[in-house]
């Protein structure tokens, strides 16, 4: 069961994070409710509640047949990885904020820009749609990927040094026929500039996995989860 539903599983968390967003990035609680009452969990001053969680958890139910939020070893899994990936957002939104990272309207509006160049006509609103997603929606998720690949960029792509030597390591690895030298001045600056974004790239994602734990292990002890209220929400049948 578990290997038969585990590519619809990330699909349908990537459709209800998309919901979530729209929470996260605006501080939105369900309105009339008390959150103390109500909160699923907090990270310092950031508070996703039982409301917002259910909402997104809806969501992610859409995608799957009926019977198979039935299985409760299935739906348990949903829940569990939902609730694990929201928290990994939340602790970047708290660390963006507390390094001041901000994300501008105009940034959000020029990537927007830039991805709708990429389809024909109408495509991209008709894909947006195709996906059950609102436009506003969309741009609060494209918001939340410009600060996290911000953050990413500033703690682990901006600290990596490439040496002169790295450079030429890289190119006699991949051009062993073709000497750097034997290029014009203008060619050569331009390789360089590539090789050294691509190496950064590459030592970013090695870099990635130690310091997103590393991350997670400071906002450890930050990370306070109403366990009642995920108890009640682990017990239901999902239906």
């Amino acid at each position: 069961m578990k290997t038969r539903y585990n590519i619809q599983i990330i699909s349908a968390i990537f459709m209800a994070k998309l919901i979530l967003f729209g929470f996260l990035l605006t501080g939105c609680h369900n309105k009339g409710t008390d959150v103390k009452d109500s909160y699923l969990f907090k990270i310092g001053n950031r508070t996703v509640s039982v409301f917002e969680f259910n909402k997104a958890l809806e969501i992610a139910k859409i995608a799957y047949p009926h019977n198979v939020i039935q299985d409760s070893e299935t739906y348990s899994t949903i829940r569990l990885q939902l609730l694990n990936q929201m928290i990994e957002e939340v602790i970047f939104l708290a660390e963006a904020e507390n390094l001041n990272i901000v994300v501008s309207d105009d940034d959000v509006k020029k990537a927007v820009e830039d991805i709708k160049s990429d389809y024909p006509d109408d495509e991209f609103d008709r894909t947006i749609l195709e996906n059950a997603v609102s436009y506003d929606t969309w741009e609060q998720r494209m918001k939340m990927r410009l600060i996290m690949e911000t953050l990413v960029k500033t703690q682990l792509e901006d600290q990596i040094i490439i040496t002169k030597e790295d450079v030429l390591k890289y190119y006699k690895e991949n051009n062993p026929d073709r000497p750097l030298a034997d290029e014009s001045r203008d060619q050569r600056d331009s390789v360089n500039e590539m090789i050294v974004k691509r190496l950064k790239r590459q030592k970013a994602q090695e870099a990635y996995t130690p310091w997103i734990k590393d991350l997670k292990d400071r906002y450890r002890d930050k990370i306070k989860i109403n366990e009642e209220k995920w108890k009640e929400i682990m017990e239901s049948n999902g239906v």
